[in-house]
């Protein structure tokens, strides 16, 4: 018979095992008693994993977010789905009107306005001003950690390479020729008006407020009350406005398109001023939770924008290549109302498969530009007989085949082309950035 002795050693033992295999189910040893190192790794794998290795007693996981942040909410994530939407459908509307530049039939929405007002292609340039500024707040999130040389360089690498690209752009479509070298254009406009605006955005958020207003305001009064050589103050007739009369003089007649130039110099820090507008619109879109209260604040906010624009017009014409006031609150609107809808789309409601053809051409959105852009230029070049291949192409079989409907099969070949050159790009994980 077993002593008292051997009885409590047994009794001793048992509990033991029972402390053992309570302790591993609450993750802090395992059944075989190797002590707590393998708890900890344990608990270090469920940390880094899905949340497992925390308590069973709560039995919710909260994965690696919440692990580490305490119960916060999770950083945001480094791109914005519905800004990536937003560049798509720029790229749309840009191969659109590259297809319009073919002598066939175009439908006046697909046209830049005449003079005084607005049409939907007035509205390509202000998205992706205000689009690049949204992003800058995603970038500089992402770069916080480098120095400020560094952050500064990237910035001038940027601009440096959108500029080049759109003078080599320029420079196929004038066939080599310096003198006929249009040194303004959408690249050329975008690098450096983000530039202008990543430096105003180092500024407070009042002070950044400030020079939005001022430059928009001050624009204002500038086209009215300021008279230029052979200018008149609040001239704003196509041939004799402040806006060609300081190009001409920055630029020279021989590289402007005439009689006013929408991208060059003069009009720069009204660029600028979209790229702000968008900067400030992206740090607040960045600090919101994901939902459809978010899309309709965007919704009021543009709605609220475009009245102010229709409303500042009866008193300054809406003018797109001015960049009146007017026109700048009118397009930021329209652009913002289509954000809401992009933003519902790709981040809210279950139909981001919908827009991810959309949001491919957007993550690669210079490639997207660069291929329909470069192609028209090359095939724009005049030949010996004076006419030029893409003419060639659209009088000889596209006008005649398909009519009024001509430039629109002319854009679906280049849409074609190009989404299937970056889907495979994406596929692959290459996103070209300047």
């Amino acid at each position: 018979m077993p002593t008292r002795r051997d009885t409590d050693t047994l009794s001793r033992a048992e509990e033991e095992a029972l402390a053992r295999a309570k302790r591993a189910v609450e993750g802090r040893t395992t059944p075989d008693g190797r002590g707590e190192r393998t708890g900890r790794r344990k608990r270090g794998r469920g940390k880094a994993g899905s949340g497992k290795g925390r308590s069973t007693r709560t039995g919710v996981g909260t994965g690696k977010a919440r692990a580490r942040s305490g119960g916060r909410r999770p950083a945001p994530p480094a791109r914005s789905a519905s800004l990536d939407v937003l560049r798509g459908i720029g790229v749309v509307a840009t191969v659109l009107l590259l297809a319009g530049t073919a002598p066939s039939s175009v439908p006046p929405w697909a046209e830049p306005s005449g003079w005084h007002g607005i049409a939907v292609a007035d509205l390509v340039l202000p998205l992706f001003l205000l689009v690049a500024g949204a992003s800058l707040a995603w970038a500089d999130a992402g770069r916080a950690g480098l120095p400020a040389w560094r952050r500064t360089g990237r910035a001038l690498r940027r601009v440096a390479v959108l500029v080049a690209l759109g003078l080599a752009l320029n420079w196929v479509a004038a066939d080599g020729d310096l003198d006929r070298l249009r040194w303004s254009g959408l690249l050329q406009r975008v690098g450096l008006a983000t530039f202008l605006g990543w430096l105003v955005a180092r500024l407070p958020l009042t002070w950044r407020i400030a020079t939005l207003g001022t430059l928009v305001a001050g624009w204002g009064l500038a086209l009215e009350r300021v008279a230029a050589p052979g200018v008149p103050a609040g001239t704003m007739r196509p041939e004799a406005n402040l806006v060609a009369w300081l190009d001409t003089a920055l630029l020279g007649p021989g590289h402007l398109v005439a009689p006013t130039d929408p991208l060059g110099l003069a009009t720069l820090p009204l660029a600028a001023a979209l790229v702000v507008a968008g900067r400030l619109l992206g740090d607040w879109l960045r600090g919101r939770p994901a939902g459809p209260a978010t899309s309709a604040a965007l919704a009021v906010l543009g709605g609220w924008l475009v009245v102010l624009g229709v409303i500042w017009a009866q008193l300054t014409p809406l003018n797109a290549t001015l960049w009146t006031p007017p026109h700048l609150l009118f397009a930021t609107g329209a652009v913002v109302l289509l954000a809401a809808v992009a933003y519902l789309a790709a981040e809210v409601l279950p139909t981001r498969r919908v827009v991810a053809p959309l949001e491919r051409l957007g993550r690669n959105a210079l490639v997207a530009y660069l291929l329909p852009a470069g192609l028209i230029a090359l095939a724009s070049r005049p030949a010996a007989d004076g006419m030029s291949a893409w003419g060639r192409l659209v009088e000889r079989f596209a006008a005649p085949v398909f009519g009024d409907l001509a430039w629109l099969v002319l854009a679906a070949a280049l849409l074609a082309v190009t989404w299937s050159v970056v889907g495979r790009l994406d596929v692959r994980g290459w996103h070209l950035r300047a």
